[in-house]
């Protein structure tokens, strides 16, 4: 189940913390890339 909601929702999940703190981004893509890993790339895109 988890991995059709990050499957349906990375992009969203991108586009809400893009807008995230300089500090919170850091976080957030550690805790993404680990429990959805074929959606790494997606989530390195957080740090632009």
């Amino acid at each position: 189940m988890l991995l059709v909601f990050f499957e349906a929702k990375s992009d969203e999940l991108v586009s809400i913390f893009k807008g995230a703190d300089d500090i919170e981004k850091p976080k957030a893509i550690e805790l993404l890339s680990e429990i959805n890993i074929s959606n790494i790339s997606k989530y390195e895109k957080i740090k632009t």
